[in-house]
């Protein structure tokens, strides 16, 4: 877990993700994807990325939403299985293949979701003309979840 929590401290966005949740190899990540709309308040609220390679990513990219993204890795063996049929799978799905393009494709998502959570937070709380800028900078943390 070290080196994910490093990757999104260089990038700025850490404070982005409300838990990161590594997962043993060979274990059946889809029971943890199960067990996670018990243990975490409004997930309804929640957006989860979820990053994968291998062939067991493959079931629980299948249990996410489509609020949800989930981020196989291409040209592996999740990312095989996906191109099979990828209406089974209902959040985005947005490919990665090398270090860097993760890094794109990751900030892509956070900036967007962001943007997503703080224009919902504007419209329910206020008007848009009347917010001030420090408000902004005050919005909490968009409670991202991250599954690798």
């Amino acid at each position: 877990m070290f080196y994910i929590e490093t990757i999104l401290k260089h990038l700025g966005i850490k404070e982005c993700f409300s838990e990161i949740n590594p997962c043993p190899p060979n274990m059946c990540k889809g029971l943890i994807i199960d067990r996670i709309p018990n243990t975490v308040c409004e997930v309804a609220n929640k957006r989860f990325i979820y990053l994968g390679d291998g062939t067991g990513d493959y079931c629980p990219s299948l249990r996410f939403r489509e609020r949800d993204f989930v981020m196989p890795r291409k040209n592996f063996p999740v990312w095989d299985l996906i191109c099979q049929d990828p209406s089974l799978v209902k959040a985005e799905i947005h490919a990665w293949s090398d270090g860097e393009e993760l890094e794109q494709v990751l900030m892509k998502l956070v900036n967007k979701t962001t943007m997503d959570e703080h224009a919902r937070l504007i419209a329910s709380d206020c008007k848009p003309q009347t917010l001030p800028i420090h408000v902004l900078d005050s919005l909490p943390n968009c409670g991202h979840k991250l599954l690798v």
